[in-house]
């Protein structure tokens, strides 16, 4: 039995060695690179695991038991230092994504009459994680693996990593020979149905029932039915007497087998097409009888699966924009970048010596100079798994020329700044990222000072500001993108300042990091952030602002609640407030028994305010909890502390009141393993006076 976990890219089922039954599983090829050719990928014959190697045929067209097997390292997501976990490299080494034999052949069905592009293929599988040997498009493989993390208990800004493959239910029979389907097709009755001259019923007018398909010829109407999902076609029949009174045609039943119809994935009607004429109504009912057996539900189950990758692989195929900066992989050096100091927007990404089980991985680096006179501003995105994701940026001048960066995709482009008067003067953006790329965008237009709509996705995804640097009048000259196979996944600016060259504004903490729910207002100021703990997933930092942006509802605070587990982990704040507002809450949420809900009263209708928040940590550097002080000197710790550790801790002043500053909520960091993990103050100037 092999020591490493592998599954199949495709279904997520778990390739197995020859000797486990089912037969299916232990057969597979791999999509397969050379560390000499990463660029130049191909399809492997059949392949082998054994305990502490795996071995392929080179040839896709190789089935000779006798042919030369050679070493293969599967999922292979690091290139740097070998570690002693795998097995000696191969000269020159052979790495790939593997998948079973018969999801190939079915993905070759979903495909046809194209060929999958293979180069695309696998530049696709380099773009994704690999959790514990299963590569992570961010599904679960219709039912087949299961998350680590529920997607309702993760942290803002997480994502939740691969855990296990499920090996009970369908998933383990073989989905392409399945005798059952043959048989049907082989063995099935003509049909008795009378396709005679039909006589449609006559439309009485004088009732008031008016049925306008009835001035159609019955040849149309027979048409109009089979380009018809057969739901819809039953749902016709009921509403009109015209269409109700139509026999369904052979044809109708066998268009049941067309691409995009609920049989598509019985892929053998096409084979047996000629011979099987008048007899399509009695196999549509046999199939639908067989679609519980668990081969065909598998079969069902993989086809879905495959047809959402020729989706994304018809997406790979979109042309990359930009002056080539070199590909990151090292296979492709391009010219140097221009010297000049830039500001990056990127989150998780992993680079190519690290094992890549989370985040992003950038594949090529485009670049190009921001035009003048510009007109417009477009971006393109791409839809992944119900996800939207910004891949390209296009901008136009007044003369009509474009600029792009990235992937311009035409039919998914949004014109998202037009300056029908004056010109458009890139100060920035705000950006929505998650750890996969970048979600959603909006421009900053120097000239009119405000900031565009959102394209992409937005709605409950941390977001930064990106500018080239504090000073109002600097804006973007340069624009640098990072993309893998199918979108953007970092993004930087610079106003063409030097790299050598000292800059007096240097980013504050507003520019400088991700947030969540949004990007604060500029006349906030975040007491105790500068031993701000980061994390290599770059968590936004959460505010939870309960006394409103210029103190407005500190009279209103009636209760602060903290959501604790038995183990002391800090999950969430809640503030109640007067006036019949709802309450206000951050954090993750999570019931249950092993959840203790804290709760200090405060008086804010009576003048009583939060004065002071201190975190205590032990070892200095790992977070216990905080405390908070009000101006009626009353003291409560969230969660409180035990005898046993008053000696071991370290306090942190996080927030003092000084004269002009009111503390009117927190900012914190949180994950969804170690829960609240840091804490500071959200405070005003009460003098400063904002619109909100």
């Amino acid at each position: 039995m092999p020591i490493t976990r592998v599954c199949c890219l495709v279904c997520g089922s778990k390739i197995e060695d020859q000797s486990i039954d089912p037969p299916w599983l232990g057969r597979f090829r791999v999509l397969y690179a050379t560390e000499e050719e990463p660029n130049f990928a191909r399809l492997s014959g059949l392949g082998s695991r054994q305990q502490f190697s795996d071995v392929v045929r080179l040839d896709a067209a190789d089935t000779d038991a006798d042919a030369e097997l050679v070493d293969i390292w599967l999922m292979r997501t690091n290139f740097g230092d070998q570690p002693l976990a795998v097995p000696e490299a191969v000269d020159p080494p052979v790495w790939g994504f593997p998948l079973h034999a018969a999801c190939w052949s079915i993905m070759a069905e979903v495909c046809s009459p194209h060929k999958p592009d293979i180069q695309l293929f696998f530049d696709l599988c380099r773009s994704f994680p690999v959790d514990l040997g299963i590569l992570n498009w961010g599904h679960d493989y219709a039912g087949s693996v299961c998350y680590l993390v529920h997607q309702s208990e993760l942290a803002a800004g997480e994502e939740s990593q691969l855990w296990n493959t499920i090996r009970a239910g369908t998933h383990r029979y073989d989905p392409l020979n399945i005798p059952e389907i043959s048989r049907v097709f082989e063995h099935s009755n003509p049909d008795i149905v009378d396709f005679g001259p039909v006589a449609l019923p006559r439309v009485d007018t004088k009732s008031g029932y008016r049925d306008d398909f009835a001035r159609l010829p019955i040849e149309l109407l027979q048409v109009i039915l089979t380009y018809l999902p057969t739901a819809d076609a039953g749902s016709l029949r009921r509403a009109s007497r015209i269409f109700g009174a139509i026999p369904l045609h052979d044809e109708f039943w066998r268009s049941r087998f067309w691409p995009g119809r609920e049989f598509d994935f019985i892929f053998e009607s096409k084979q047996y097409f000629p011979l099987v004429k008048g007899r399509w109504r009695s196999i549509y009912f046999s199939i639908k009888a067989l679609s519980a057996c668990p081969p065909v539900a598998n079969r069902q189950r993989i086809w879905k699966l495959g047809s959402c990758l020729w989706n994304l692989l018809s997406e790979a195929q979109t042309k990359l924009n930009g002056k080539l900066l070199g590909d990151p992989s090292g296979s492709d050096a391009g010219p140097s970048e221009p010297d000049v100091h830039w500001s990056t927007a990127s989150r998780a990404i992993i680079p190519l010596n690290e094992s890549f089980t989370f985040g992003a991985r950038v594949l090529y680096d485009r670049m190009i100079p921001v035009p003048d006179q510009l007109a417009a501003l477009f971006v393109s995105t791409v839809e992944i798994y119900g996800r939207h994701y910004v891949s390209g940026i296009r901008f136009q001048q007044r003369s009509g020329n474009s600029f792009s960066l990235g992937y311009i995709r035409q039919l998914q482009e949004t014109r998202l700044v037009d300056c029908k008067q004056g010109e458009l003067c890139l100060r920035g953006f705000y950006l929505a990222q998650d750890q996969r790329g970048i979600r959603g965008l909006s421009v900053i237009n120097a000239n009119t000072k405000r900031r565009s709509q959102w394209v992409g996705d937005s709605e409950s995804i941390p977001r930064r500001r990106l500018v080239p640097g504090s000073d109002l009048r600097s804006t973007v000259k340069f624009l640098k993108g990072g993309f893998d196979a199918l979108k953007l996944v970092s993004l930087s600016v610079s106003d063409g300042c030097r790299s050598d060259q000292a800059r007096d504004d240097v980013l504050s903490l507003r520019d400088s990091v991700l947030w969540f729910p949004d990007v604060p207002l500029p006349h906030l100021k975040f007491s105790g952030a500068q031993h701000m703990k980061t994390r290599k997933e770059d968590l936004p930092v959460s505010t939870f602002v309960f006394g409103g942006y210029q103190g407005q509802d500190l009279g209103k605070l009636l209760r602060l609640t903290v959501d604790v587990k038995m183990d002391d982990t800090i999950l969430a704040l809640e503030a109640a407030l007067s006036d019949g507002l709802p309450p206000i809450r951050a954090g993750i949420s999570k019931t249950g028994k092993s959840v203790e809900r804290l709760e200090f009263e405060i008086d804010g209708p009576a003048g009583e305010r939060i004065i002071s928040v201190e975190s205590f940590w032990i070892r200095a550097n790992t977070f216990l909890g905080f405390k908070i002080t009000t101006n009626w000197s009353r003291t409560v710790e969230f969660p409180p502390i035990q005898p046993h550790q008053h000696s071991l801790l370290d306090w942190r002043t996080k927030f003092t009141e000084a004269d002009g500053d009111v503390l009117v909520g927190f900012w914190f960091l949180m994950s969804s393993c170690e829960g609240l993990y840091d804490i500071g103050g959200i405070c005003i100037d009460s003098s400063v006076n904002v619109d909100t």
